[in-house]
């Protein structure tokens, strides 16, 4: 996104929390139960950054695990927050699971497993370029620092073998890159996944189809990164809210986007493109 434009797009949010928009969509959101708002982040490597994002989420907020928003388990008042990570790096375990046991918060980690299983250096850059359209070299999560993460009492989900944009891939490739993703990951940790991410996971990169194809494999929940309050987990599992945030977001600009300031925002840039 350009400058202009993200100048432009943080205007607008702004303008909605001060104009009382941001305020009407909590309040239809809060129609359908408590606010629950799924936050995806991916690589974390600057601790400072995260660790105040943590703070803020928790005294502004109520942070919730995957299983309390699975319940229920959640505060009529404030809004709940459930952290989400995606693809698969070493600052899962070196900056985000330390900085969560500090709030005594738990996460959940959506893997690609393709790239916890990159043999070499040199294939983790092929899969950075060409899987996750990243140019910078981050360092990947490994199974052992998966098991980490389980043993500190976090979730784990999948998000694909190859990273692969499943609104492209046949139906049959489609199953293929969810079951494999799933199996790997359940044969090298033990754990029962549940929790499926689609790879880039905007309205261009998702259809109801391959919500039908996630439950067939075995997944129970699936998530998007289209921003929005995430409605009762337990009627509607498929397909769920979550918003995206920006590296090194400013705080102010974050608490805007969970209290529903940007998403009147995003559904009027989808609208003019």
């Amino acid at each position: 996104m350009s400058s202009l434009k993200h100048t432009l797009r943080d205007a607008l949010v702004t303008g909605a929390i001060h104009s009382g928009i941001a305020n009407t969509v909590r309040k239809r959101a809060r129609a359908q139960g408590p606010l629950l708002r799924i936050l995806c982040l991916h690589d974390v490597p600057d601790r400072a950054w995260f660790g105040e994002l943590i703070t803020l989420c928790t005294e502004r907020y109520r942070m919730v695990s995957p299983e309390q928003a699975t319940k229920g388990e959640l505060d009529s008042d404030r809004i709940n927050i459930l952290c989400t990570f995606d693809d698969g790096y070493q600052s899962w375990t070196d900056v985000v699971a330390p900085v969560l046991a500090e709030h005594t918060v738990k996460g959940l980690f959506l893997i690609t497993s393709g790239l916890l299983d990159c043999p070499s250096e040199e294939e983790v850059r092929t899969f950075f370029r060409e899987r996750l359209r990243l140019n910078t070299f981050r360092a990947p999560l490994s199974w052992d620092g998966a098991r980490v993460l389980i043993d500190a009492g976090h979730t784990i989900g999948a998000h694909t073998r190859t990273h692969a944009d499943l609104i492209r891939c046949t139906e049959s490739d489609a199953r293929e890159e969810m079951t494999r993703d799933r199996a790997r990951i359940q044969e090298e940790l033990g754990a029962k996944i549940e929790w499926f991410a689609y790879p880039f996971g905007t309205p261009s990169h998702h259809a109801p189809a391959l919500d039908a194809i996630a439950k067939a494999v075995g997944f129970t929940y699936t998530v998007t990164t289209v921003p929005g309050f995430a409605p009762p987990l337990a009627s509607v599992p498929n397909a769920i809210p979550r918003t995206q945030l920006e590296w090194q977001q400013p705080l102010q600009s974050v608490a805007h986007w969970i209290e529903g300031g940007y998403d009147p925002v995003y559904r009027l840039n989808r609208s003019c493109r």
